[in-house]
């Protein structure tokens, strides 16, 4: 659970506080789950570039249904989900697109080849990381998920740098770390979202620490 900004919340508390707006919570962690699940079976080799299910997917619930859950929390002011949410609605927006260029006749190895996209995977593996950091005074939920992100980023990278193709070396060990990551993410989702309706913890999120100020 991320609090909100300028306000004490004991972690783990999943009781509703006054609040008018509902919690994007749920909505977020469950779209990265869902896309990072799909985008992690193709780098594993198990899923076709140009299939419009996949850009469908992270077009649509990774991009947008995540951008509308980094709006929300902004409106909550909970700054750690707005940079989660937003930051990884904008990744699979562009995913999306560019998958969606091999249904007007660009090769699907195409969309991934040269350099450039070395620079995308590299500089997404930083900001993974140091947000993974930042949830270090969150839960283990949300840690253990940022952490998978970050070292799938990595895995990308280096199976980019040493010339891993979609399904093997580097490259698949990604898109395995990526079937990690949307397994803790679903969780994180599940556990928002039972907690929240019960109004009592039913899914620990393993909180990290008892009480957090977030400074605005």
């Amino acid at each position: 659970m991320m609090a909100r900004d300028a306000q004490q919340v004991p972690e783990g508390d999943t009781t509703v506080q006054g609040d008018t707006l509902a919690n994007p919570l749920p909505l977020g962690w469950a779209a990265l789950a869902l896309s990072t699940a799909v985008f992690g079976a193709y780098n594993a080799g198990h899923f076709g570039a140009g299939s419009l299910a996949m850009a469908g997917m992270l077009l649509f619930y990774g991009g947008i249904a995540q951008f509308l859950a980094a709006i929300l929390a902004f409106r909550n002011r909970d700054t750690m989900s707005l940079t989660v949410f937003g930051s990884f609605s904008a990744f699979y927006l562009a995913l999306g697109a560019m998958l969606f260029t091999h249904d007007f006749g660009r090769a699907a190895s195409a969309l991934f080849a040269g350099g450039g996209i070395t620079w995308v995977w590299f500089c997404w593996a930083i900001v993974a990381t140091y947000i993974w950091l930042a949830t270090l005074r969150v839960s283990g939920a949300v840690s253990l998920t940022l952490a998978l992100w970050a070292a799938m980023f990595w895995a990308l990278w280096i199976g980019e740098i040493t010339g891993a193709t979609t399904g093997t070396g580097w490259t698949q060990v990604g898109g395995y770390l990526g079937w990690a990551t949307a397994i803790a993410a679903g969780y994180t989702s599940f556990a928002e979202l039972v907690n929240r309706t019960f109004g009592r913890i039913i899914l620990p999120e393993f909180p990290i620490s008892t009480m957090r100020t977030m400074p605005r």
